[in-house]
C-alpha cells in the first residue's frame, strides 16, 4: 500500500476502535520511506524574522492541484514552517510581505485580527482564535537550505482549511423601482 493509503487506513482504525498506536506507527513507517523534499529557502531567516516563501502548487492526486502559502520563523525554539493561514477568518496572517512578527518581537500577529500566536508552536494565546493553532509543517534544515517533504505538503493540502471549498456568493438583489403608475416593479 503506498504511504497515504497505510494512513488513511490507520486514521479509519484509529477513529473507529480508538487504535491511536496503530496510527502513530502507520505515520513512523510512512516517515521511515525516503521522501522527495522541497527547498523553500537556501538559508533560514535571521533570529526572531520571518521569510514568505512563494505560493507553492502541489499536486496532491492526479488532476487536482492545491496551492499553499506558507511562511518560514527563525525564533530560539528553531525553524519553523508554518501556513499563511488566519484559522479564525481564515485568509494571509500579514497584509505586507515577510511582516508576521508583532512589534514585541515575542509572537507571530495576524495583522488582521491583532490575533497573537507563539513562535514555538503557533498556538494562538490572545485574540479571536484562543486555543487553536497555525498549521504546521515539519522542516529539515541541511546544505540545501530549509526543506519539507512533497508528503507533508500533501498532506497540509488535505487537511486544510485553506483548501475547502469557499460559500458561493450570494445571489445579487434584484433592483425594484417604482414605474410611472407608481407601482413596485422588478
Amino acid at each position: 500500500e503506498s504511504g497515504m493509503a497505510l494512513l488513511r487506513r490507520a486514521a479509519r482504525l484509529s477513529h473507529r476502535e480508538g487504535r491511536a498506536r496503530e496510527l502513530c506507527q502507520a505515520r513512523q513507517r510512512l516517515f521511515a520511506q525516503p521522501q522527495a523534499r522541497r527547498r523553500l529557502l537556501a538559508q533560514p531567516p535571521e533570529l526572531l524574522d520571518t521569510k514568505e516563501v512563494d505560493t507553492l502548487s502541489i499536486e496532491v492526486e492526479p488532476g487536482r492541484t492545491c496551492n499553499l502559502a506558507l511562511f518560514v520563523v527563525n525564533s530560539e525554539a528553531g525553524v519553523r514552517v508554518f501556513e499563511n493561514w488566519c484559522p479564525h477568518a481564515g485568509g494571509p496572517l500579514n497584509l505586507f510581505p515577510d511582516v508576521f512578527i508583532a512589534p514585541d518581537r515575542q509572537h507571530i500577529i495576524c495583522s488582521r485580527h491583532a490575533a497573537r500566536f507563539r513562535l514555538g508552536d503557533g498556538m494562538c494565546v490572545h485574540g479571536p482564535c484562543v486555543g487553536r493553532a497555525l498549521h504546521e509543517v515539519p522542516v529539515q534544515l541541511g546544505p540545501d537550505g530549509v526543506t519539507v517533504s512533497e508528503q507533508a505538503l500533501r498532506e497540509l493540502c488535505l487537511t486544510s482549511p485553506s483548501q475547502k471549498p469557499r460559500r458561493q456568493a450570494r445571489r445579487p438583489v434584484q433592483q425594484i423601482q417604482r414605474g410611472a403608475s407608481g407601482e413596485w416593479q422588478e
